[in-house]
């Protein structure tokens, strides 16, 4: 199992739901539950989090806990100086 940063861990749960290119479709906004396994780490004398998707779903043992994680994006428009527009 790769440790890898939490953000990149996120960045490709995101990634993930991401249409084909030519199915004409845009997603403005996306909810999703997911469970992940964090450790606090360090690396290069800098605390870092990391997280990943479970090892397995079936419980065996020995297995760390998981953390159920929801993560909410949502397609914002800005102007030129990158304020929400309307605000």
């Amino acid at each position: 199992m790769s440790l890898q940063p939490l953000g990149d861990t996120l960045f490709q749960v995101v990634d993930a739901l991401r249409p084909p290119l030519d199915s004409g479709l845009v997603i403005t906004e996306a909810e999703v539950e997911l469970p992940l396994e964090l450790w606090a780490v360090t690396r290069e004398h800098k605390l870092l989090i990391v997280g990943s998707a479970p090892h397995s779903r079936f419980k065996s043992g020995v297995l760390p806990p998981l953390h159920l994680t929801r993560l909410r994006v949502e397609l914002v428009e800005t102007d030129e100086q990158g304020s929400r527009r309307g605000e």
